[in-house]
């Protein structure tokens, strides 16, 4: 759990450079450019990992501390969101639709 400010001010000192390319997107937000814009960001992204290049880092800004009584999933691939779903006997709506694409 983190404040927005805190992950911001960690992401700004590790990825500065990601940063900045998504603050150039403010000038198009919420007009008629965004979707545009949006997707040319994207394209011109690479692949950063977040806890790695982010969380691992040391800041004056993230502590960890322990937790108990809580389940932990990496939720970096849909199988992983749809085991926690099946693991908490949890059934969204959407659940089955998204059981039939094939994988």
């Amino acid at each position: 759990m983190a404040r927005l400010p805190a992950l911001l001010a960690a992401m700004r000192q590790a990825i500065p450079a990601l940063v900045e390319a998504f603050g150039a997107l403010r000038p198009v937000l919420g007009g008629a450019g965004e979707a545009d814009g949006v997707t040319r960001l994207y394209a011109g992204l690479g692949s950063v990992n977040f806890s790695r290049e982010v969380l691992e880092q040391p800041s004056a800004n993230l502590a960890v501390l322990p937790v108990r009584g809580l389940d932990w999933s990496d939720w970096g691939k849909p199988a992983r969101v749809l085991a926690t779903l099946d693991h908490l006997e949890h059934r969204p709506g959407w659940l089955a639709a998204a059981r039939a694409v094939p994988a």
